[in-house]
């Protein structure tokens, strides 16, 4: 094992807290688990850091040698990454990042923040999850993201994150290629399709995948997953071809050799949300979120079948706040000290 910045990190925090345990609770760790890492660590290093005492532990002689060493390169690394956040801070001045994890929604609500912010550009990022786009809001890469949760796999707001929810019941909808036997229903009992095979991502920290196995199961089945794909334009090829069926959001689109229909009951939802940076201005904020609401009532219409459910649920209709729209150039991010 090679020494790294880590296994410092590591060092510094025993050090400091004169207790496993605590610096086990500071690390993010289990007891056991830093116990382990720092024999390791002694064992790369050659010889023991610390001691234990009535107390806690110590650093031994050679500790302290180790540690002094460890902490002028931590203090040189520690700076070097201000250098690099303020740079990385200067240049996210000059647009708007918001984040996605592959929905129509956001290039719509790119056009409409680009509309308002005009002469700024905005940047989108993919992200895999809805949980990676909130670790990038809490690290400052992002400003903004559309995310989506599903009930029992709900989302960790870090302290800096601010969120709202855009539509609190957006049933997943079953994408089936136009040519098949139950295309022309509008919504379709999960159990009629115990026979079909089908095209997943493989299971994540989304829950989508576990969500669907237990809704097949209450139905009496377990579905035949026949494709593992490794995202939803990769499942809409094989569903096109007439493969397998896939899941989908509700404002997913429709075309010549796909068709979206409804889960009749609802089995599965989610809810669609928008987060930011709290450091955000509030004239900004207003913007993202007036923007966001807007994006989705537009895509609602990408699907009829949903379109037409929502439109006999105008309690689930979210609202455009009326704020007034900030004057062009209006700066994006506070200034830093």
């Amino acid at each position: 094992m090679s020494l790294e910045i880590r296994h410092l990190r590591v060092l510094q925090a025993i050090a400091e807290t004169g207790s496993l345990t605590q610096a086990a609770a500071r690390l993010g760790l289990t007891q056991p688990a830093l116990t382990s890492q720092l024999k390791r660590i002694e064992r790369t290093i050659g010889g023991k850091l610390f001691e234990r005492t009535r107390t806690g532990v110590r650093p031994t002689a050679y500790g302290q040698v180790v540690l002094s060493a460890a902490r002028g390169v931590l203090v040189g690394m520690d700076h070097l990454n201000s250098l690099l956040r303020q740079n990385s801070a200067s240049s996210a001045n000059t647009a708007l990042r918001i984040g996605t994890v592959g929905t129509r929604l956001t290039s719509r609500w790119a056009e409409l923040l680009e509309e308002e912010f005009t002469g700024t550009p905005v940047r989108i990022r993919t992200g895999s999850t809805s949980r990676s786009l909130v670790r990038l809001l809490a690290g400052d890469q992002l400003d903004a993201a559309e995310v989506h949760e599903l009930p029992g796999y709900e989302l960790v707001w870090p302290d800096s994150v601010a969120n709202l929810v855009v539509q609190p019941f957006e049933p997943i909808h079953v994408a089936m290629g136009r040519g098949h036997r139950l295309a022309h229903r509008d919504e379709i009992p999960l159990a009629e399709l115990a026979r079909e095979r089908w095209a997943l991502e493989p299971p994540d920290e989304t829950g989508t995948y576990g969500a669907f196995l237990a809704c097949c199961a209450a139905a009496g089945f377990t579905p035949q997953v026949q494709h593992d794909v490794s995202n939803s334009l990769a499942a809409s090829h094989v569903v096109q071809a007439g493969h397998a069926l896939t899941l989908c959001l509700a404002t997913s689109r429709e075309h010549a050799g796909l068709v979206i229909r409804r889960l009749a009951g609802d089995p599965i939802w989610v809810r669609r949300i928008v987060a930011w940076r709290k450091a955000l201005p509030g004239r900004v904020v207003r913007v993202v979120r007036r923007t966001v609401v807007r994006a989705y009532l537009d895509q609602v219409r990408n699907n009829p079948c949903y379109a037409r459910w929502f439109a006999g649920r105008p309690d689930l209709h979210p609202t455009v706040e009326d704020q007034t729209i900030p004057t062009p150039g209006c700066r994006l991010h506070p200034e830093r000290s």
